[in-house]
């Protein structure tokens, strides 16, 4: 499921690896097993935003992304928000990357998405999906969001 780590790393703080591994990035695209309209409208983010400005393509980041609450990319905030229950939930999800092997630093959240992503992308298609379904109102609302502001990151949920 290496889309899912693709769709990770194109979620996270644009840098200039992105860049660099462009061809790379649009490789696994073009290979994944998905929706042919969504494998265009992925290349076409791609190719948009890999073609602009870095510090623009930051700035519109850190724009959607970084501030305020209704875009976080923290999937308990949108459930949880600032209650006990979050930090539960993030102490399960924990447990749930350290069966499957993966450790994360002590200053990442377990819950961001591109991290959650990331450790999908090591669980075989039928995990993914379930957990996936899972969030699946989440990311919904995220992609709705963003739709209605009009940005290209929609498609990446």
């Amino acid at each position: 499921m290496q889309i899912l780590k693709v769709i990770a790393y194109l979620l996270d703080y644009p840098d200039q690896s992105l860049v660099e591994h462009r061809a790379d990035i649009e490789g696994i695209v073009e290979a994944a097993d998905i929706d042919p309209g969504l494998r265009q409208n992925l290349l076409t983010f791609i190719d948009h935003r890999a073609s602009q400005d870095l510090m623009q393509w930051q700035s519109e980041y850190d724009g959607l992304f970084e501030r305020g609450r209704s875009l976080a990319l923290w999937l308990f905030e949108h459930v949880h928000g600032e209650s006990r229950d979050r930090g539960q939930a993030m102490v399960d999800l924990v447990d749930q990357y350290r069966q499957a092997c993966l450790e994360i630093s002590q200053h990442e959240l377990p819950d961001y998405l591109p991290l959650f992503l990331e450790f999908l992308s090591t669980q075989g298609r039928a995990n993914a999906q379930s957990w996936l379904m899972d969030f699946e109102h989440i990311l919904a609302l995220l992609q709705c969001r963003l739709e209605k502001c009009g940005s290209d990151y929609a498609v990446l949920f």
